[in-house]
């Protein structure tokens, strides 16, 4: 008779933060924008496809400040999330040409996209950043913002984490409804891009004993040196951050993209950082770093 396996099933407490203010720095740099439309329009003016973009008015991206370089259209009901992000005021006449923005991020960043929720979402993200980012990296991160002026339409934002550099966004592949908005936050302060994820069932990675063993990972935050992971099937100890629970904080290169992992389950004193007792199936089990 066939029985149901029950896997072992993790509630993550590990989130990714992101700030509401930006960085004391600029994470937008150059940008040049090549093969846009051309036509004359408030605030800019008239304009030609290489024209860059208008500089970001005082306070980023905030309600009441412009969206695009060629509309008067102003955001509106701003997330607290991105409110004061620096953006770049792209030109909404751009949709349907073959514009490129070439953009340089001086010190990496959250960088985020706005997407008219008309589209199908990811794909249209995913065409843009297509260069530089694979399907799927840029993800929902169920923030929306409105466009006031434009039927208050409403905006999804997904992001992603880059380290310095160039890249090119493309076209947004389509002759209608909203360009995009290129925008940026400083890279994430906390572990960020856990595996496995919130209320998973992962599979777990072999026997240990009389139970099981499994890996936990995640990313660092920027410009952390050491990270503390905490482990158990008892919530209460994990939330409270429990020394009874710690799994250790070992050091790391002090560079973003730098992954940590913990062995739990393993009874094997060579694998660092020292894991608990072997897992049982059917548990659930929580973390938090």
């Amino acid at each position: 008779m066939l029985k149901k396996l029950i896997l072992l099933a993790f509630a993550l407490t590990v989130i990714a933060e992101f700030s509401g203010v930006a960085s004391a720095l600029p994470l937008i740099g150059q940008v040049v924008r090549a093969n846009g439309a051309t036509d004359n329009r408030a605030p800019i003016g008239p304009y030609v496809g290489n024209t860059p973009p208008l500089a970001t008015q005082a306070g980023g991206w905030i309600d009441g400040n412009y969206c695009f370089s060629d509309r008067t259209y102003t955001w509106i009901n701003t997330p607290p999330e991105i409110s004061g992000a620096e953006y770049i005021r792209t030109f909404n006449s751009d949709k349907g040409t073959s514009v490129t923005y070439t953009v340089t991020f001086p010190v990496g960043a959250t960088v985020l996209l706005t997407v008219d929720d008309r589209f199908t979402q990811q794909s249209y993200v995913d065409n843009i950043v297509r260069d530089f980012a694979a399907a799927g990296e840029f993800t929902d991160t169920g923030w929306h913002v409105l466009v006031n002026g434009d039927s208050n339409r409403q905006l999804s934002v997904y992001s992603a984490i880059i380290e310095p550099g160039t890249y090119v966004f493309h076209d947004p592949a389509s002759t209608s409804n909203n360009m995009y908005v290129i925008g940026a936050l400083p890279r994430p302060s906390k572990a960020y891009d856990p595996i496995p994820e919130d209320s998973s069932r992962p599979l777990p990675g072999g026997p240990a004993g009389d139970g099981y063993w499994i890996a936990l990972s995640f990313m660092p935050g920027f410009g952390a040196t050491t990270h503390t992971a905490y482990f158990s099937s008892n919530f209460d100890e994990v939330n409270s951050r429990s020394e009874a629970v710690r799994l250790g904080s070992p050091p790391y290169p002090d560079e973003p993209g730098y992954e940590t992992t913990y062995y739990v389950g393993l009874d094997n004193p060579t694998v660092p950082p020292f894991a608990r007792t072997p897992l049982e199936r059917g548990i659930i089990y929580y973390w938090a770093v």
